[in-house]
């Protein structure tokens, strides 16, 4: 009896070995394709910019410091406006309070693993924090992931939308597909709790789990979603600004061109999971919808510009989230609270 207890341990310790190694296999093989997509992408666009190496050295950068600046704070108010949309909504779907200083601390400092593969790092991390105030797991989740795909369906809207008005090439094609993503959008806006509670059934006998939730009203899943087509096309713009910073003439027709590609890069960017903060496949995506404009200039610059303009607000925030996150979660404003009692 002893013998066979031994072998069963043996074999349970062996396969659990096995599923690790799978597991760190997965993963790298995951890391390895996620380098090659991002490898291949920072190729093919090195490669467009060697070949118009000339005509990018005789552009002459006339620096406006106006648009510059404009577009740097209009994006930080983008971000900032995000971190507001997600105390709004942990806001409405929990009990606890948690302040704007606080939102700032978890969310923008989360924002910063986006540059690591995979995207679900900085879910890890709120979920992480807001344990300690009774949050559970599957709230922090719900809440990312509803602002997500609210975001998608916005930026994949305007996105159509463009194409739809501008593309002078298979108009009838883009209208089509509009018209069935609006019966989608439609779909997801006044049947979210019909389709939510499916799918909360089909998680809980797969994975024998409870899941509280709390459902949200439809009047707030169309002022979300009014708030993120709002916040989108602001984005594009800054992409708008940032060109006119650069020294770019941009015609009145072409910054709907500079506006989309932004935000369709940017949103195919965070699609591509693998891909660390969607580097490579953003800057890809844009020189490929500039290149229509017939300037090769402003299709390899600007993406490098959004990119760096991009970083900066994300660090800046970031720095700003950390200082708030030394507050409230290292122990020093539990203290404080406690001496003003005393």
């Amino acid at each position: 009896m002893n013998i066979n207890i031994k072998n069963f341990v043996f074999l349970i310790q062996k396969y659990e070995d096995i599923i690790i190694e799978k597991m760190k296999s997965k993963n790298l093989i995951k890391y390895i394709i996620g380098f090659l997509i991002v490898a291949g992408a920072g190729y093919f666009f090195l490669r467009e910019f060697y070949a118009n190496y000339d005509s990018i050295s005789k552009f002459n950068f006339k620096i406006n410091w106006f648009y510059l600046l404009a577009s740097q704070l209009l994006l930080i108010l983008v971000s900032i406006t995000g971190t507001y949309f997600w105390q709004l909504l942990s806001k409405i779907i929990t009990s606890q309070q948690i302040s704007f200083r606080e939102s700032l601390a978890i969310v923008n400092t989360s924002q910063l693993t986006k540059y690591l593969p995979g995207k679900v790092w900085s879910f890890a991390f709120q979920m992480m924090l807001l344990s300690k105030k009774g949050i559970s797991k599957t709230v922090v989740l719900y809440v990312n992931m509803f602002l997500v795909v609210t975001s998608l369906f916005a930026s994949t809207f305007l996105g159509l939308l463009y194409f739809a008005c501008f593309s002078p090439n298979q108009k009838k094609l883009w209208l089509l597909l509009l018209f069935v993503f609006l019966i989608i959008y439609f779909g997801f806006i006044f049947l979210n709790q019909p389709c939510l509670k499916w799918l909360i059934k089909i998680v809980r006998k797969l994975f024998k789990k409870t899941i509280n939730y709390t459902h949200i009203d439809v009047r707030w899943i169309i002022i979300f979603q009014l708030m993120y087509l709002l916040v989108n096309a602001i984005f594009g713009i800054t992409g708008y600004l940032l060109a006119l910073g650069l020294g770019f003439s941009v015609s009145i027709q072409n910054i709907f061109a500079v506006a989309a590609s932004l935000i369709i890069a940017d949103m195919i960017g965070f699609i591509v999971l693998i891909a660390p903060g969607g580097l490579g496949v953003r800057e890809g995506i844009m020189l490929a919808l500039l290149g229509v404009l017939g300037d090769k200039s402003i299709a390899l610059i600007l993406p490098l510009g959004t990119r760096i303009e991009g970083m900066i607000s994300d660090l800046l925030l970031g720095a700003i989230g950390f200082i708030f996150l030394n507050k409230y979660y290292s122990g020093k404003d539990k203290k404080e609270n406690n001496k003003k009692l005393v």
